[in-house]
């Protein structure tokens, strides 16, 4: 009789604490062999291989050096201690990760917790690209006041950010701590929307993260939601 494979499943980091932790979030584990694992990004690109429980280890995730100790990983959950070099006041970063494994090999939309007040009909942000600060919009969602607008624009948690809002008109908001976010070429319906975001995370103008972002409603996981006709 032939042997089968165990099924592999990945071990997400969820949680993070620290300045500078979001760009762990949704990164994995996922064993080679008994005891061994690899880290990779959220979207399956390698950051650190032959990695075992209590082995310190470093890695470079979007030109940003992390370095890994206390480190803690079975096949269920991992966590550990994270320190970075990005330069700040006070010196580098650091922080705290937990991860974890659910029932099987998940997108990033699989680890979404939403929340109970999020309506049927949203149009949630699923497909996100751009700087660091492109995970705080995941998740995040509109909703229209009428059919056909206008809408208004909630974070992951049901709290409002924008209302208001019409296709083909820009706008800005305030979200996780960053005041100056900007929305552009904004395009939405009441199934589909797209548009560029920017911010300057509160930092100066030559540090100013930007990308797109679609969003879909449903209930079926998109990673390439059609962007919106005005």
């Amino acid at each position: 009789m032939t042997d089968i494979a165990p099924i592999r499943k990945k071990i997400i980091i969820e949680k993070t604490t620290g300045e500078g932790g979001n760009d762990l979030h949704h990164c994995y584990f996922l064993a080679t062999d008994d005891g061994v694992y690899n880290l990779y990004t959220q979207h399956s690109t390698i950051l650190a291989a032959n990695i075992v429980s209590g082995q310190n280890f470093n890695f470079t995730l979007d030109d940003i050096h992390f370095e890994i100790t206390n480190f803690r990983i079975d096949s269920l959950a991992a966590n550990g201690n994270w320190k970075n070099d990005v330069a700040e006041p006070a010196g580098s970063q650091d922080g705290t990760f937990q991860a974890q494994s659910g029932g099987g090999v998940e997108t990033d939309d699989d680890v979404e917790t939403v929340a109970a007040c999020v309506p049927p009909d949203a149009i949630k942000m699923k497909n996100v690209t751009g700087g660091s600060d492109k995970d705080k919009l995941k998740h995040c969602y509109f909703v229209p006041d009428e059919p056909g607008g206008p809408y208004t624009f909630y974070d992951k948690d049901c709290n409002v950010l924008a209302s208001n809002l019409t296709s083909g008109d820009d706008f800005g908001f305030s979200h996780d701590s960053i005041s100056d976010w900007s929305v552009t070429n904004f395009l939405i319906d009441d199934t589909n929307a797209s548009g560029d975001w920017s911010n300057p995370n509160n930092i100066s103008i030559t540090d100013t993260q930007d990308g797109t972002f679609q969003a879909q409603s449903g209930g079926g996981i998109e990673e390439t939601a059609t962007a919106a006709k005005a």
